[in-house]
Formats: C-alpha cells, structure tokens, sequence
C-alpha cells in the first residue's frame, strides 16, 4: 500500500519556500513597517546589518543543536520559530522594538537556513543526483511572489492581515516537515549552508 506521507523531496521543497516566503513578506512589507514604527533610514539600516549578522552568527549554534535535536525536529522548530519572529517584526511599534525583532528574525532565519541546507544535502547524496537547485528554485520563486502579495496586502489592509498570512503559509510546511521528512541528524552541508540570507 503506498504511503500518503509527502516524499522527503516534496517535503523539503515546502520549507524552502516557506523560507522564501517569510524573507518576502518582510521585503514587500519593509516601508509600511517602518513608517508603523517610526523608523528612519538609519534606524532601518542598522536594522537589516545587525540582522544578517545575526543570521550567519547562529549557525555554530545550529551545529551544535544538530547533534541533540533530529534534523526533522530542528527543521520544525526552526519554522515555528521563523513563522513567529517574522509575525512580530511586522508588528514592530517602535525603532528599538524593531531592531529587536530584526535581531530575533535574523538568527531563526540562520537557524531555519543551515537546518534545510544540510537536509538538501542528505537527500541530494540519497537520491544521487543533483536536486539541489530545484530547492533554492522554489524559494527564489516564493520569495518575490510574496514580497508583491504582502507589499499590496500591507498598503491595502494592514499589517495584521500579512501576519495571518505568513502564519497560515507556515503551516502546511511545518505539517510536511514533521510527517515526510525522515528522523535524522542533519548531515553537515559542503562549505557551510548554501544560502546565506540577505535581507
């Protein structure tokens, strides 16, 4: 009897446009975030630095986790924790709280990134052939699609309609990763994680 699960590829490629689509709700949703918070250009700039420092300077730890966590549950997690950090950086009502939460954004960013990454890997290795680039495809396919979709959603409803939106579409991946991905260390990445997230 065939199984109903998701295949781990099909599964996967569900994270990585979650992925895609957390990094591209926040771009389309940048100036009416900032003007909700009362943020200005440098505020914003500072902002976006210290959040890509912060997503490369969590992938030691998302090593060390590896190593207690199986890669299906570190996967998930890390969904869980981007789908809700990128819900409260919508939110932010002030410079400061925005910073923050650029800060929060970036390292479960990172921490999503090396996780999905060295999974790609082990299924590429798996499979033995290349499959690794449809991944990165899907995100940068979900990643302008929905930085459009939550750049009209912000302007024409709120920000509070794009937070619903970015949680219902995290929901179907952290589904997909619980049930079609298998129960396994992730296997440590070629030269690191192959996307480094730049916001």
């Amino acid at each position: 009897m065939p199984s109903s699960s998701p295949s781990p590829r099909a599964s996967l490629t569900l994270v990585f446009m979650a992925f895609g689509a957390f990094v591209g709700c926040w771009a389309g949703s940048i100036p009416t975030v900032a003007r909700a918070a009362l943020a200005g250009n440098l505020e914003l700039g500072i902002g976006l630095s210290v959040s890509t420092l912060a997503g490369v300077s969590i992938m030691g730890l998302g090593g060390k986790m590896a190593r207690v966590l199986t890669g299906r549950t570190l996967i998930a997690s890390a969904l869980v924790l981007s789908a809700f950090s990128t819900a409260l950086l919508l939110l932010s009502g002030s410079p400061w709280v925005l910073l923050l939460n650029m800060i929060l954004f970036g390292a479960c960013l990172g921490l999503l990134d090396i996780s999905m990454n060295a999974e790609a890997g082990a299924i590429e290795r798996e499979l033995k052939r290349p499959v690794f680039t449809s991944f990165h495809g899907a995100l940068s396919a979900a990643m302008p699609l929905f930085a459009i979709l939550s750049s009209a959603m912000s302007v024409r409803y709120g920000l509070a309609y794009t937070v619903i939106a970015c949680l219902a579409i995290s929901a179907p991946a952290i589904a997909a990763a619980l049930i079609g991905l298998p129960s396994r260390p992730p296997a440590p990445a070629r030269g690191g994680a192959a996307f480094r997230f730049r916001p």
